[in-house]
């Protein structure tokens, strides 16, 4: 059987993984934030093969009170990429745990518009107090409620996605109809902490369902496209998750 094509995905958020990164940055530090820097850097990653970059995001501040404190909006800067780029994937991060799912799917479905079928999705959580304070809600604790969250959201935006038909927008001038209301879907969903009537103000994305990407664990299998596995090396990264795999299923 021919081996399964590889595809790199890199994260571009900040000047990289270690704290104090930005210092030894080859820009000055008054271009972290610049739409420049991020078309440069996207463009890069997209020139040499990479197949999607991801976006961190958080209502806090990023890192330590050494590095940088601030950053603009993973959404944002997605569909600055997608714009700046040819065929990158791009996937913002997007918590579930105090955003409105509604607003996620409006969102995730303009990027995927806006990439021409390109976008994707990295399922975050907010797991600082500080968040729901920010937020204005009340606090989310434990594995369970962030799982909990981070299920019903991911469910509520498929199925916002889907509550337009593929070709629900009839745009005829003749007739004066700008889409067929007979193929848009109230969603109806009642979970344990909120209730969406729906359908979705945004049409359907042009590839459907964009991208999900997801921690093993943190959502049901089959709700997610893309499994998120850490570690040192391809072992210690893919040993845990075959024996999740084996009691779960893939994502």
């Amino acid at each position: 059987m021919p081996r399964p094509a590889l595809h790199l995905a890199v994260e571009i958020d900040g000047d990289g993984a270690h704290p104090a990164a930005w210092r030894r940055a080859a820009h000055s530090p008054g271009e972290l934030l610049t739409p420049r820097r991020l078309a440069r850097v996207a463009a890069v990653a997209e020139n040499s093969g990479f197949t999607l970059v991801t976006l961190d995001d958080s209502i806090l501040p990023p890192g330590p009170a050494s590095g940088p404190v601030g950053r603009i909006g993973a959404v944002e800067r997605a569909a600055f990429v997608a714009a700046s780029t040819n065929v990158l994937g791009v996937a913002p991060v997007v918590a579930t745990t105090y955003a409105e799912p509604f607003h996620i799917s409006s969102q995730l479905a303009s990027l995927d518009h806006v990439s021409a079928g390109r976008a994707g999705w990295v399922v975050g959580v907010e797991e600082d107090p500080a968040a729901a304070r920010a937020w204005g809600r009340p606090v989310v604790e434990g594995a369970d409620a962030l799982a909990r969250e981070a299920r019903d959201g991911l469910r509520v935006v498929r199925d916002l996605w889907d509550s337009w038909e593929d070709d629900a927008v009839i745009r005829s001038v003749a007739t004066s109809r700008y889409l067929d209301r007979s193929r848009l879907h109230a969603i109806d969903f009642t979970g344990e902490t909120y209730s969406v009537k729906g359908p979705s103000i945004v049409p359907r994305p042009p590839q459907g369902r964009p991208v999900v990407l997801a921690r093993p664990g943190l959502v049901p299998a089959g709700l997610a496209d893309v499994a998120l596995v850490g570690g040192a090396t391809p072992a210690e990264a893919s040993t845990p998750w075959l024996k999740r795999g084996a009691e779960t299923g893939p994502p």
